[in-house]
């Protein structure tokens, strides 16, 4: 090994005595004091510990949907598309010049179905209470609604005056019948059966004074002891006898055939009568339905003129579906808007089976939304108030989540130029929950040991 001498080294005492430079003096006075500004400012310093998720705006209020209510064409409309309106305000209105038609049409049916039953009504109760006919007069004859009641009057009319005339008949004939069994007339006088026995009894009359007149003849030829001639005379009689009473006979039957005629015809006419009743009962009960459906259908046209102004049942923002305007045809049924209350929104949010655990309520929440940029508007505030004690299951997918709710403290949002963004009920973004605050150096410190857990 071979030792050099020190005024050899030439270099190396240069560079022992020449001074430090002056960036590396800074340098090296400046890097531990920022290392100790780091850490005290770590040590100080807090930072939120969210968890993210996803979540949609909701209403307190239910979101009125204006469903039009009966087809028609539109006649004015007082909205547009993001316009304010208070409850009761006027929406649109639909023209009624045809429904209006329908109700007088229906008015006039109804007037004219009500007379005719009030006229049957009372035909029905003269002829079940009173037994007859009410007496009409002109201006009843002449009545427009008559025509229905006529029918049933004229016939009824017809029935029981042949019934009545029937009956006239069926006594007259009992009478005769009676007169024939006590040989005494019993009818009156104005009566055709009166004249009918008289004739019978005048013809009996006659036959019975030949027979009479016979038995004198035959009672002087036995005196005469005229054999021959007295033969002749019994022959005679008795021919006479029979005749006599095949006369008797015969009117008798004839007399008891037209009575039974008689009665027959009046069994007929007692089932006519009937089923006029039937018949009569049966038109007092349709047009007793035909009223109460016309009572309905101008009920329910009453109704479609009432909602023919539409009117906003709530205070909100109209959200249109489509686009409306006068000389529009709409269809029954057609949701035309929707009316979103103004009020206090939530957020609803859905939490997966990782983070439930992690939230609590009463934590603070911010609020990102998708229609409004962060870096623009920034974010809404609220806290988190409701979470679900049971998980809910996508029957899609099969993954469980569990639901909450958070109030938010804002209805809006500023922009630039102070411009303000409405929050709107089914806005989408993300929540993120600030679960505690720690330190930025417990932070790193935690984030150091799981990276050497993980080398580990």
């Amino acid at each position: 090994m071979k030792l050099l001498e020190w005024n050899a080294l030439t270099d190396s005492s240069e560079m022992l005595e020449a001074r430090t430079p002056a960036a590396i003096r800074w340098f090296l006075f400046i890097l531990p004091i920022s290392i100790a500004a780091a850490l005290v400012w770590s040590w100080y310093a807090q930072m939120d510990v969210v968890v993210k998720t996803q979540g949609v705006i909701k209403t307190n209020e239910q979101v009125a949907k204006i469903i039009h209510p009966s087809s028609g064409i539109l006649e004015q409309v007082f909205i547009q598309q993001g316009q304010q309106v208070k409850a009761g305000d006027k929406l649109y209105v639909v023209n009624a010049e045809a429904l209006k038609q329908d109700l007088e049409r229906l008015k006039l049916d109804d007037t004219e179905t009500s007379e005719k039953l009030t006229w049957l009504i009372e035909l029905n109760s003269d002829l079940v209470e009173n037994g007859g006919l009410p007496n009409l007069s002109k201006d009843d004859l002449n009545h427009p609604a008559s025509s229905e009641r006529d029918k049933f009057y004229y016939a009824f009319a017809k029935v029981m005056n042949d019934r009545a005339f029937l009956l006239e008949q069926i006594n007259n004939k009992e009478k005769l019948e009676e007169s024939l069994l006590r040989d005494q007339n019993l009818l009156d006088a104005r009566s055709e059966e009166y004249d009918r026995y008289e004739t019978y009894r005048l013809k009996k009359a006659q036959t019975v004074l030949t027979l009479e007149q016979l038995r004198e003849s035959y009672k002087q030829a036995v005196f005469l002891t005229e054999e021959t001639q007295s033969n002749e005379f019994r022959e005679q009689i008795k021919v006479m006898e029979l005749k006599l009473q095949s006369e008797e006979n015969e009117f008798r039957y004839i007399v008891r055939s037209d009575l039974d005629l008689a009665r027959q015809k009046k069994r007929e006419l007692d089932k006519q009568q009937s089923d006029l009743m039937i018949e009569l009962q049966s038109a007092i009960n349709s047009l007793t339905l035909v009223k109460k459906e016309t009572g309905r259908q101008m009920k329910d046209v009453q109704s479609q003129l009432n909602k023919r102004v539409i009117r906003a049942p709530q205070s909100g923002i109209v959200h249109m579906q489509s686009e409306i305007g006068p000389e529009q045809y709409v269809q029954e049924g057609v949701q035309l808007m929707t009316i979103v209350p103004e009020t206090k929104f939530r957020m609803q949010l859905f939490f997966s089976q990782q983070d439930i655990g992690r939230v609590k309520e009463g934590e603070e929440i911010r609020l990102r939304l998708a229609s409004y940029p962060q870096d623009e508007y920034g974010t809404v505030e609220g806290e988190l108030n409701l979470l679900s004690s049971d998980a809910t299951i996508d029957p899609q997918s099969g993954v469980s989540y569990f639901m909450a709710e958070a109030s938010l403290k804002s209805g809006e949002l500023v922009g630039p130029n102070g411009r303000r963004a409405l929050l709107r009920a089914g806005m989408q973004g993300e929540a993120f929950v600030i679960t505690e605050e720690k330190s930025v150096l417990r932070w790193l410190a935690e984030k150091l040991d799981f990276i050497s857990l993980e080398k580990k």
